[in-house]
């Protein structure tokens, strides 16, 4: 049973602005497509046929301009993290240029964020279509989308197509690509949280999160392609993706532990007695930290730096996660009743 509590860090968002995403992860190619509207002038009947002079050019209608003007509104939206309001003029820059990747880039950006899984996988389809040599960050998101959708022969053919080595099968990738911190819960109580990379884009959550987060030991949860943090683990640095979805809940219950541990050995025997348990513990004491926005996205700042160390504090609160709740017999005496240094046992989601 893993035992975390000197590797997670949680952290919640304080009130600075999150940096934007873009949604560009390649170089794209500019589309040369050109279009002009004309009118018909008053005096002549439609249908006539009349000497090229008499039509007038008319900018004010012209497809070209508008699709740019909804792209350049959806693109603003992007940037701000507007994602669910960038899609109607996403797809109105669609609609009018439909040969224009950059505006089938942006709508599947702004579809993957709104969760519109089958509409963002044919735009990626549709974006891939028109330049297939650059296209790696459609791949991408085709790959993403269509995990959601648990389309994983789609899903394994982006993945192929950008270049990742799949290992053969039909059903989810099980790949071994190491560890990933994901930011989960972004609109209420956003907490970073670690896990076992499954492929991609799917982490199996390894910590116990906080209640707030409404995620789980065990959750396996979607996540975007582009980091937007780094984090610390053991000797390396790992990066930190944000969450799209949750897409597999954990059967895990999650408890919160109030003990006393006058050392660090007493709350270390405290954790061993969960060692060959089904679950984890972690003691969020020592292993949640609060950090503004900034710093959470990967761009620490002096307050981090010189925060003051206050030594050992007695008063323990440990995160316990467990699939059978007959397992928390062990935090009692003779099994009825809680142990002299327990001095709270409650169930948090």
């Amino acid at each position: 049973m893993p035992v975390l509590g000197r590797v997670a860090t949680a952290e919640r968002r304080a009130n600075q602005p999150h940096h934007h995403e873009r949604p560009d992860l390649s170089v794209q190619k500019r589309v040369s497509h050109v279009q002009v509207a004309w009118r018909c002038p008053a005096d002549v009947t439609p249908g006539r046929r009349i000497p090229r002079q008499g039509l007038q050019y008319d900018a004010r209608v012209s497809d070209t301009d508008e699709a740019q003007a909804a792209h350049d509104q959806a693109s603003a939206l992007i940037d701000e993290r507007q994602f669910v309001a960038a899609v109607d003029p996403a797809a109105q820059a669609c609609r009018l240029r439909p040969a224009w990747k950059k505006a089938w880039w942006n709508y599947a950006v702004a579809l993957k964020h709104a969760g519109r899984w089958a509409e963002c996988l044919e735009a990626c389809e549709r974006a891939i279509a028109l330049d297939p040599a650059s296209s790696d960050g459609m791949h991408w998101n085709a790959g993403i989308a269509a995990t959601a959708l648990g389309d994983w022969s789609r899903a394994r053919a982006a993945w192929t197509a950008f270049g990742i080595s799949v290992p053969p099968g039909d059903g989810p990738p099980e790949m071994d690509i190491g560890a990933a911190g994901v930011r989960v819960s972004l609109d209420d109580h956003p907490e970073v949280i670690y896990g076992k990379r499954l492929d991609p884009c799917r982490v199996q959550v390894a910590t116990v999160p906080l209640p707030e987060s409404k995620h789980r030991f065990g959750d396996i949860v979607l996540h975007d392609g582009e980091p937007r943090g780094t984090r610390t683990l053991g000797d390396g640095q790992i990066d930190v993706f944000d969450e799209l979805v949750l897409l597999k809940p954990s059967p895990y219950g999650t408890w919160r532990v109030r003990a006393r541990c006058h050392t660090p050995e007493e709350r270390d025997e405290l954790v061993a007695r969960f060692d060959d348990v089904d679950g984890a513990i972690e003691d969020w004491t020592e292993s949640v930290h609060y950090l503004c926005a900034q710093c959470s996205l990967g761009q620490p700042h002096e307050h981090h730096d010189t925060a003051k160390d206050d030594g050992w504090s007695t008063e323990r609160e440990l995160g316990l996660a467990l699939r059978n709740e007959r397992d928390l017999a062990r935090l009692r005496t003779l099994g009825l009743w809680w142990r002299r240094d327990v001095r709270d046992v409650t169930r948090v989601l």
